[in-house]
């Protein structure tokens, strides 16, 4: 099940799955957590299997429309499942960015959600900076 879990993000797993987002750095888990649990404009969403927060996605979703993903993660013995797939389809379909903004890391996650590939359209897909842009 697909959720709003900012209102849980004290759990244990959250935590746990915003360090693996942030490449196994605690203390950068730590501000991540705090930065979503302070800003209204930072969402926090997750998918849940039997009680447990199995993944999450953290994203923020601008004024012009963009979305602009900042941590995407799932816990290492629920991986290779499709939630990472699937929270990215249910955030695209529920929430309908004009952009969606991913930094590279996330790629492979992102493009395997049926967004278009950079080396295939460009007027779709560009990388600017450390980020890919993907748009309708």
């Amino acid at each position: 099940m697909f959720k709003n879990i900012k209102t849980d993000s004290d759990r244990e797993e959250v935590l746990e799955l915003l360090t693996y987002a942030v490449l196994d750095h605690p203390e950068r888990g730590e501000a991540a957590l705090r930065t979503y649990q302070a800003s209204d404009d930072w969402k926090l969403f997750g998918v849940e299997d039997e009680g447990l927060i199995v993944g999450i996605v953290g994203f923020e979703e601008q004024e012009d429309g963009t979305t602009v993903i900042r941590h995407l993660a799932v816990l290492p013995e629920n991986r290779h499942r499709g939630y990472a797939r699937g929270m990215l389809l249910t955030l695209i379909q529920e929430r309908n960015p004009k952009r969606l903004t991913v930094d590279t890391d996330a790629e492979g996650q992102i493009s395997s959600a049926t967004w278009a590939l950079p080396s295939m359209d460009q007027r779709i897909c560009q990388r600017v900076g450390n980020s890919i842009v993907y748009m309708k």
